[in-house]
């Protein structure tokens, strides 16, 4: 693979899984360049990026995904447990007979060097007046979680692989969709709801 432009150039080998990088000071385009590299990657290891908030609690993995603005760093804030990360979360797939699985905080974008079992997938909406927590259909859940795919770039061959792997995701995992409401309320009625 190899990217070029505005003074920055990079060249990655996915064989040996080594590259080049040089580039003005901009961390921009590298930051864009190692999210490319790693999501490839990640799918090759049965497992993906996604932009959203991973929250650890008692031994539980919950994540909370959704567009920008939708309170994911707010919910980190607030939330009552370990915030595994707030803005890139692996999701990875295990290999036993049983679907299970695990996420991941990624250290170089804010998170913690952690892993956590996943106990569900949650699709975060404001609302005005009233938290609220629903179930959501595989359907409607599938078309929450891919615009919060990490492809970043990543070639359109992918594209196959990346809605495979979120397709299995939502088949093997509870899906909900949570609204939140302007009131900082406890989140104990979420944890007791949700575990």
């Amino acid at each position: 693979m190899r990217l070029s432009g505005g003074g920055f150039f990079a060249a990655f080998d996915w064989t040996s899984r080594r590259g080049t990088v040089a580039s003005p000071l901009n961390l921009t385009p590298i930051d864009l360049l190692l999210k490319v590299i790693y999501m490839q990657l990640l799918l090759r290891e049965r497992a993906c990026f996604i932009h959203g908030c991973a929250v650890e609690r008692e031994g539980r993995g919950y994540l909370f995904f959704g567009p920008s603005g939708s309170g994911k760093s707010t919910l980190a804030r607030t939330a009552g447990g370990a915030v595994l990360a707030d803005e890139l979360v692996i999701v990875k797939r295990g290999v036993e007979r049983r679907p299970s699985y695990s996420l991941y905080g990624t250290p170089f974008w804010g998170g913690l060097n952690r892993r956590a079992p996943l106990t569900g997938l949650f699709a975060l909406r404001f609302h005005p007046d009233a938290s609220s927590l629903a179930p959501l259909s595989r359907v409607q859940a599938l078309r929450r979680l891919l615009p919060c795919l990490g492809g970043f770039g990543a070639p359109r061959s992918d594209d196959a692989r990346l809605f495979e792997w979120a397709s299995i995701l939502v088949r093997d995992q509870r899906c909900h969709e949570i609204c939140r409401s302007v009131r900082s309320e406890p989140w104990d009625w979420f944890y007791a709801v949700a575990a």
